[in-house]
């Protein structure tokens, strides 16, 4: 998938994600159906929280499926993933407005997983609200 749809850096992104998935939660890797299925889940999660796909990204989930041979959607361990990474705190996460100018990004609270173009678009987005929050 990394090599036919993604450069160097979201590689990179998704084998940190995995790297902690292991150690957060060992059983979300070892339980995995596959490893198709599990590498369906991490780029499911980690493109989600970096905006690759649809509307916001040019990449689809059914280019992850057919580059993994997944025969279903990559949502249902990607899923389990997001818990995995985001741990404890999703609950804290639950229930907040998103201002309308914001990507719809999955937050994962985890910005080592995030890509430099998304994390320049987040900076920007947090100086503008810093600004409009002095004006106001």
């Amino acid at each position: 998938m990394a090599a036919a749809h993604l450069d160097v850096e979201s590689s990179y992104a998704l084998r940190r994600a995995l790297v902690a998935l292991s150690i957060l939660e060992p059983e979300v890797v070892t339980g995995a159906r596959s490893a198709a299925h599990l590498a369906g889940g991490l780029c499911w999660a980690v493109g989600r929280a970096n905006g690759w796909f649809h509307p916001h990204g040019s990449l689809r989930l059914t280019m992850v499926q057919d580059a993994l041979a997944l025969p279903g959607s990559p949502a249902a361990v990607g899923g389990l993933v997001r818990r995995a990474l985001v741990g404890l705190r999703w609950g804290d996460l639950e229930g907040r407005e998103r201002p309308r100018e914001a990507p719809d990004l999955l937050p994962l609270g985890r910005p080592d997983l995030l890509t430099a173009a998304t994390r320049v678009r987040l900076t920007r987005l947090r100086e503008r609200a810093r600004e409009a929050r002095e004006v106001a």
